[in-house]
């Protein structure tokens, strides 16, 4: 074997060749390395966000940021960058069964154009995301010339019983490294370290258990992740919905008891009450005329909300517009949905009133018809309905 195609293991190296448990093992650490410095910017994208449109405007919300967060990020791609690349060649290396510059510099170009996506235009990062994600699946499928002429080693194969199972998995085979998964699994980092338990699963249980007879420590794993195929497929899926439909007749029974017991009347006022007390967290005051719902909210507050917040707190007032619009104009309809008054909602700064969150719909989709064009022009709509504005007064 030539001197630059030796196997080479580690975590940062540009020579010799890499096999595909070791590079997606690797690439498990590179990805959680990438997550430390991601989370600040998608905190950041979260809480600047107009519209969801907006997510795909990555260049102007990477521009908007603050320059210790560009320099954060700039300094987490470029890091993540490089290992990742080192891992690249090695890999492609071990699939050409050679040293290919062109091939790698071909695939360093959309993998380079993939990770500054966000400062570049949106067509050259979507296609370099497109062909990066390609690249990766041939480097994780495709066996090597080099490593794959290996003899065969139990401990390297994937265990599937151990990516599902993680930490029960790893009691019953005495490994007890997956017991972090209980501290990890609502993390970024949970499936990553599923992952990490997938590929080391073989190799610590077949050390642990002490066996000899590879066919039986066979026999025994694929056993176990079939028992773990039919409860992640079949049984969890199956309690979650029973969890969901007891949650949904249990209120629906202590909604029919109340109203059975205090009358309906009684029981619509609790509710309007439940959502006076929610309005009444998030805003100063608010006011229904007869085509608009006026809330204001205080501008320092609305700044620090999500997109997702702000959208909740939006369908809140339509919620609580709906109900007060039928006590105040009864002589318009007997009911106003929540959805008849997002439309007439708007949220205001309660220090200047400048607008700071309304809901638009597309004129093209309200003038569409029922026809399958109109229900893709309905989605796009709706993505874009809700616009929430930066206040400029804190």
């Amino acid at each position: 074997m030539e001197q630059n195609l030796e196997i080479n293991n580690k975590f940062v190296s540009f020579n010799g060749v890499i096999g595909r448990r070791d590079y997606l093992i690797n690439i498990i650490f590179i990805c959680l390395i990438g997550s430390i410095f991601s989370v600040p910017y998608t905190i950041w994208i979260m809480a600047n966000v107009v519209t969801i449109g907006d997510m795909f405007n990555i260049g102007k919300i990477f521009l908007d940021a603050p320059m210790l967060l560009k320099i954060w990020v700039l300094l987490g791609t470029s890091l993540t960058l490089v290992l990742s690349l080192s891992n690249m060649f090695r890999r492609l290396n071990d699939i050409c069964g050679r040293v290919s510059n062109t091939v790698n510099i071909s695939c360093a170009i959309f993998i380079i154009l993939s990770a500054f996506g966000y400062i570049l235009v949106p067509a050259l990062a979507y296609l370099g995301s497109v062909i990066a994600m390609i690249i990766g699946l041939i480097l994780i499928f495709t066996p090597g010339k080099i490593t794959g002429k290996l003899p065969y080693d139990v401990t390297k194969i994937f265990n599937w019983g151990a990516f599902l199972g993680t930490w029960i998995w790893g009691l019953i085979n005495k490994c007890y490294i997956p017991l972090w998964y209980l501290l990890l699994w609502w993390t970024p980092f949970g499936f990553y370290f599923q992952i990490w338990c997938g590929l080391k699963g073989n190799e610590w249980a077949y050390k642990n258990n002490k066996c000899t007879d590879v066919e039986e420590f066979n026999k025994s794993q694929r056993k176990q992740t079939t028992i773990w195929a039919i409860i992640t497929a079949v049984l969890i899926p199956l309690l979650y919905i029973l969890f969901i439909f007891a949650i949904v007749f249990i209120m629906a029974g202590a909604i029919a008891l109340d109203a059975k017991t205090n009358g309906p009347e009684k029981t619509m006022s609790r509710f309007e009450n439940f959502i006076e007390t929610q309005q009444s967290l998030y805003f100063e005051s608010h006011e229904i005329t007869e085509n608009e719902n006026k809330y204001y909210i205080l501008p320092s507050d609305w700044a620090m909300y999500s997109f997702s917040t702000k959208k909740d707190i939006f369908d809140l007032a339509a919620s609580s517009a709906s109900i007060e619009r039928t006590k105040k104009y009864p002589q318009q309809g007997t009911y106003h949905s929540k959805t008849d008054e997002l439309v007439r909602t708007k949220i205001y700064s309660s220090k200047n009133g400048e607008l700071l969150g309304e809901f638009v719909m597309d004129e093209s989709f309200m003038k569409a018809g029922s026809t399958k064009e109109a229900f893709l022009q309905g989605i796009k709509a709706a993505m874009k309905a809700y616009r929430f504005y930066k206040p400029t007064e804190k």
